[in-house]
Order: C-alpha cells, then structure tokens, then sequence
C-alpha cells in the first residue's frame, strides 16, 4: 500500500475519531435525538369534561403529576387490564399515591358519556378520573400527547376503537418524564417510576 494512500486512510480515521468525540461531548454518550428541537412534545392544554358534567382544563390538574392513559369503555382486554394493574400500583404506593393524579382519557366520546366515564373509572380506583368531551376536543388532546386511535367496525354494526395504550407520566410542570408498561413482569420498576413522580 503506497505512502500517499496510508495517510489518506489515517487522516479519515482522525476525522472520524474526532466526530464521534464530538458526539459524546454534545449527548452525553450515545446520540440522543430526543434532545433535538424538533423532537415531539407531549402534553400541553386540553379542555374537556370530568365524570361530573364540568368542562375541565390541565390547570385544573396544575402543581400535581399525572397518569395519563387513553382508552375506552367497551375496550374487552386492554383497557380494563392496565387499569386493574393501575390500581394495585396505587394500593402499593399507599400515602403517595394521592399526590398524584390519574386520568383515563376516552378515545370514543360518542359512547362514553361523563357518567359513564366516571363510573367505570372510579370502578378501579376511587381517586382515578375519568375524562370525555367532543370529538374535536378528544381529537384535539389524543392529538398533544402523539396518540392514535380509530373506529373499527365489527359485526352486527357495532365497532370498537384501536388506539395508543401508551401510560404517560406527567411532571408538575408538565413535561413528559417517561411511561409505564402496565404489563411488565417486573411491577418494582413502575413502583420506582411512580414513586420518582410524586417525590
């Protein structure tokens, strides 16, 4: 291998040393692309309605974290198991449980009304909260927190909903701090996350 070739070889292995030393200054190790201006933020204002009839606001929720998770009423396994499994964290978490706040977020306004929104919810927890609201103002929150859902019709023209199962940890101030695997075998780490919310 010729010389001129060799230090042409070592002067790309200086660049690209060199970039990737620059990459672990910037991130902190690997590369982080959710530090990235353009990545997504979750969360934000949203107006809709509690158990109760009452037209509610995130700063009805302002100064506590919360547990966000969207579902629906009908759902037949999904929704009803992270909720089961909610609850028994909220048992677990015992006096801190109550500084923080859950919501389950219909995804299908058109069936669940807040009564029964509230009675489904509070049928797992008493302290869970249950929301509903317009179309567009379903729409306009699933649309802030990066979820998706659809009607899917089935037999007998009825339907049921596909849609995000995605469990959001909130901040007091808002920011996404991570999610939760409802159906993780290993429960201590939602407990430490939950924990790590409230405290």
């Amino acid at each position: 291998m010729s010389s001129r070739l060799l230090n042409i070889l070592g002067g790309l292995t200086v660049v690209i040393m060199a970039s990737l030393a620059l990459l672990v200054m910037t991130y902190g190790g690997s590369p982080n692309l959710s530090r990235s201006a353009d990545a997504p933020r979750y969360g934000g204002s949203f107006t809709m309605v509690d158990g109760y009839g009452r037209t509610v606001t995130e700063r009805d929720f302002k100064d506590r974290p919360l547990v966000i998770f969207f579902g629906f009423t009908h759902c037949p396994d999904v929704c009803p198991t992270a909720l089961i499994e909610m609850a028994d964290l909220m048992a677990k978490l015992g006096v801190d449980a109550d500084r923080m706040t859950v919501l389950f977020v219909t995804v299908d306004p058109e069936r669940d009304t807040p009564e029964i929104m509230r009675d489904y919810a509070e049928g797992f927890d008493k302290r869970f909260v249950g929301l509903t609201g317009s179309v567009e103002q379903v729409a306009a929150m699933a649309k802030a927190w990066g979820v998706y859902f659809k009607k899917v019709p089935t037999t007998g023209g009825e339907y049921t909903m596909d849609h995000t199962a995605t469990v959001f940890l909130m901040s007091r101030t808002g920011g996404l701090k991570g999610t939760l695997d409802l159906h993780d075998r290993t429960p201590e780490v939602n407990l430490r996350k939950l924990r790590g919310l409230v405290r």
